[in-house]
């Protein structure tokens, strides 16, 4: 969800600096939210604060947030503090827990994409004017539930792409998504509106390491976006032995019967794709370390072990899941797949109970 807002916004942002306006309304604006997330077996809390001056030239957006992710009976527990800044010509994604981050001219950036934000601000001509949001939320297949106050601020309330949204002059206040077992809430507390911010609100933080990136790389973290570079070596504690990259372009596309493709995810331990028939059925495509094979093909609480075999010359277990971790009971399949030329284990599991045979041949499918 993250990435496709923040495709949504770059879009956005570039036919603005096209047509040389302002990003907001307001001058100035200071938002507190509460973020929650749950589903898949994860679920996640935290805060974000965002600061925003000079109409949207400046921008300060720091989040903090803890997950806890519970999976075959394995669980993992990840923070993160982010700030992502916009002061000048440049932006700035940063970690701050590691103390390092990116730097990208956006300047540069809107500029190689001028031509394409003319065009888009010329169609989106006769989406001005009061009803506007309205006209362009109804012709791309959303919803308008009209006007609504929160926090005291009348908001423009729409459900678009399966999301809700309260928007107050350009501004999401309030968001909520609930669908295929994800529930997602970004919530505002506090809306300070034309407040003065002081000058170091948009300034870097001391002691980080910044690396540049040119207007191309700052595309990759998009999905479907560049990287000419397949076989680049994964990044510094990814536990399998080939790229993020490489696992979505393998696992998205397949053809699984009644199923649709819905995302791709990772985080420092796990890669992920998911396919989705209705909200309790889904398949579920992981790859973790090798190591991780060993850990699950022994089964364990609420996993049977079926069945130990070789499956195109890889060591392979099926398992049948009898409840969740937290005891609810169900009745799933996993088919797990020992890959040592890639250091991994591939594994899916299933919301319906599958035959061994039909996993398999979703496994076929995967070329790594």
């Amino acid at each position: 969800m993250k990435h496709l807002f923040a495709l949504i916004l770059a879009l956005i942002a570039v036919s603005v600096m096209a047509q040389n306006t302002r990003r907001y309304e307001f001058r100035a604006m200071v938002v507190t939210y509460k973020l929650e997330s749950s589903g898949m077996g994860t679920t996640s809390s935290g805060t974000k604060t965002l600061k925003i001056d000079d109409y949207g030239a400046k921008e300060a957006r720091e989040e903090k947030s803890s997950s806890t992710t519970s999976l075959f009976g394995k669980t993992t527990k990840e923070d993160k503090h982010t700030l992502d800044l916009l002061a000048g010509d440049y932006g700035y994604s940063i970690d701050l827990i590691n103390r390092e981050g990116t730097r990208m001219n956006v300047t540069e950036m809107a500029n190689a994409f001028r031509p394409a934000g003319m065009a888009m601000a010329k169609d989106l001509e006769k989406y001005q004017g009061k009803d506007g949001m309205k006209l362009f939320v109804e012709d791309n297949g959303g919803t308008w539930h009209g006007d609504e106050t929160f926090l005291g601020k009348s908001c423009q309330v729409f459900s678009l792409m399966g999301v809700k949204m309260w928007m107050y002059k350009g501004l999401m206040l309030k968001s909520e998504s609930t669908a295929y077992g994800m529930e997602i809430r970004e919530t505002a507390q506090s809306v300070q509106e034309n407040v003065s911010i002081p000058a170091s609100a948009f300034a870097l933080p001391d002691g980080i390491t910044i690396t540049d990136l040119d207007k191309m790389e700052g595309l990759e973290g998009i999905p479907g976006g560049l990287s000419e570079n397949e076989d680049e070596q994964p990044a510094e504690g990814s536990p399998p032995g080939l790229t993020y990259d490489r696992f979505v372009k393998a696992t998205t596309g397949l053809k699984i019967p009644g199923y649709k493709y819905f995302m791709s995810d990772n985080s420092t331990t796990l890669y992920l794709t998911s396919y989705v028939k209705t909200e309790s059925d889904q398949v579920v495509i992981f790859m973790e370390n090798e190591s991780r094979f060993y850990e699950m093909a022994g089964g364990g609480d609420g996993m049977i072990v079926e069945e130990n075999y070789t499956f195109d010359s890889h060591d392979a277990v099926y398992i049948r899941i009898t409840h969740e971790d937290d005891g609810t009971p169900v009745d799933s399949r996993s088919l797990l797949i020992r890959m040592p030329e890639h250091e991994a284990v591939l594994y899916l599991i299933t919301g319906a109970p599958f035959p061994k045979s039909e996993l398999e041949n979703i496994i076929r499918q995967i070329r790594l």
